[in-house]
């Protein structure tokens, strides 16, 4: 399964194409000032405006 990085996908636009690409088998991982809890196949975690902590959590995952 491949999995896609949306930074802001809690607005009316990110939160569409995170439910589009679930729909089309993708794991969704989305950085946002106010992160949800889990839902159908998307992780929400708190943005990170740091360049160095945002290139160490992608890599995390």
């Amino acid at each position: 399964m491949e999995q896609v990085l949306i930074a802001g996908g809690t607005g009316l636009i990110g939160s569409e194409l995170s439910k589009m690409l679930v729909s089309k088998g993708y794991k969704v991982v989305v950085l946002s000032r106010k992160p949800k809890a889990p839902e159908n196949g998307i992780e929400y975690f708190l943005s990170v405006f740091n360049q160095q902590q945002l290139a160490r959590k992608c890599r995390e995952k």
